[in-house]
C-alpha cells in the first residue's frame, strides 16, 4: 500500500464558492479568502471557496457561470481549456491573449498576467469566446 498519498480535492470544472461580494456571471474570479471548511480546516462541512470579482491585471481562478449575490453560494468555470463566455471590456481579436480588465471582464492583454486567448472576435461588453488557461 502506498504512503503519503495525494488525492485530487475537486475537478476544477466543478467547484462551487461562496461571493465575497456582489458577482456578475461571465466575468473573471480570483481567491478573496480561505475556503469555508473541510479536511484539516473546520468542522464546517459547506466547505466552500471564498472568491470575489478579480481585479485588473491579476491571475484569475476561474469565470463565474452566473450572478451571485454577497455571500450566497455560486458555480465558476475554472479548467484550464475551457471555452467560456466572458463579458468583454473592451474589442478583443480573434487569437488575442487575454487579461483581467476593470469589473472582471476580458480585455487585450497589455501588462496584465495572460488569462486566456480569444476564441473569436468580440466587441466591447459583447460575450467573448474565452479559452481559460
Amino acid at each position: 500500500m502506498p504512503s503519503n498519498v495525494s488525492n485530487q480535492y475537486f475537478e476544477t470544472g466543478n467547484v462551487s464558492f461562496r461571493a465575497s461580494g456582489a458577482v456578475v456571471g461571465k466575468t473573471f474570479l480570483q481567491i478573496a479568502a480561505d475556503n469555508t471548511g473541510g479536511p484539516g480546516l473546520s468542522t464546517d462541512l459547506e466547505n466552500l471557496y471564498v472568491m470575489k470579482t478579480c481585479t485588473a491585471g491579476a491571475r484569475p481562478c476561474g469565470v463565474a457561470k452566473y450572478d451571485v449575490a454577497d455571500t450566497q453560494a455560486g458555480g465558476v468555470h475554472g479548467q484550464p481549456g475551457m471555452i467560456v463566455p466572458v463579458v468583454a471590456g473592451a474589442a478583443i481579436t480573434a487569437g488575442q491573449e487575454v487579461e483581467v480588465g476593470a469589473a472582471g471582464k476580458a480585455i487585450p492583454l497589455a501588462s496584465g498576467k495572460a488569462a486566456g486567448m480569444a476564441m473569436s472576435g468580440a466587441a466591447n461588453a459583447a460575450d467573448a469566446q474565452i479559452k481559460l488557461y
